[in-house]
C-alpha cells in the first residue's frame, strides 16, 4: 500500500486525534496508507521533527492542508514540509477548504509605507513558490485525496523508483 503524509494544522485542533483517524480512514478507503503526524509517541520538538521527517520520507505522495493558519497564509510548518516533500521528488498535493481567492485579495502589508509594500500580483492562490510546486490547489481533502490516490494507482510503475 502506498503511504500517503497527512500535513497540515490539523494536528492543533482540539479533536486532532480523531480528526486525524477519519483522514486515515479515508486513506485505506482508497487503499492508501494515511501518515498522520500525530501517529507517534514524539513529545520534545526535536523528537517531532525527526518523527515527521521519517514520515515523509518514507511517503509516495503528501495530501497538505493550505488553508490560512493564524494568518493570511498557510502554517510555517505545512510550508516547511511542502518544500522537503519536493526536494526529495515527492508529489504535493495541495488543498484549501477556505474560499479561494487570489493571493493578492487577501495578504496586506500590516505595516504599511515600509520596506516590502508589493504584494506578488500572479494570479495565484498562494505566495508563487507553494503554487508552483504543488499539484491542485484542490477545494477539500477528499477531492486532493481521489486524485492523489488515481494517480498513485494509476502511475504504479512510474513511481516504483523510490
Amino acid at each position: 500500500m502506498k503511504n500517503v503524509y497527512l500535513a497540515g494544522p490539523d494536528v492543533f485542533r482540539e479533536n486532532a486525534v480523531s480528526y486525524g483517524k477519519r483522514m486515515v480512514k479515508m486513506c485505506e478507503d482508497r487503499r492508501l496508507n494515511g501518515l498522520f503526524p500525530l501517529d507517534n509517541t514524539a513529545t520534545t520538538s526535536s523528537e517531532i521533527y525527526l518523527a515527521n521527517v521519517e514520515l515523509i520520507k518514507k511517503s509516495d505522495a503528501i495530501l497538505a492542508n493550505l488553508d490560512n493558519f493564524r494568518g493570511p497564509e498557510c502554517d510555517s510548518g505545512t510550508a516547511w514540509e511542502v518544500g522537503f516533500a519536493i526536494a526529495l521528488g515527492i508529489p504535493v498535493y495541495g488543498y484549501c477548504i477556505f474560499p479561494q481567492a487570489e493571493y493578492k485579495h487577501y495578504v496586506h502589508d500590516p505595516y504599511p509605507n515600509q520596506e516590502y509594500p508589493i504584494v506578488e500580483d500572479f494570479g495565484n492562490r498562494f505566495n508563487l513558490m507553494i503554487s508552483e510546486s504543488i499539484i491542485g490547489p484542490f477545494h477539500s481533502f477528499n477531492s486532493a485525496l481521489n486524485e492523489c490516490a488515481g494517480d498513485l494507482h494509476s502511475k504504479k510503475d512510474e513511481l516504483e523508483y523510490r
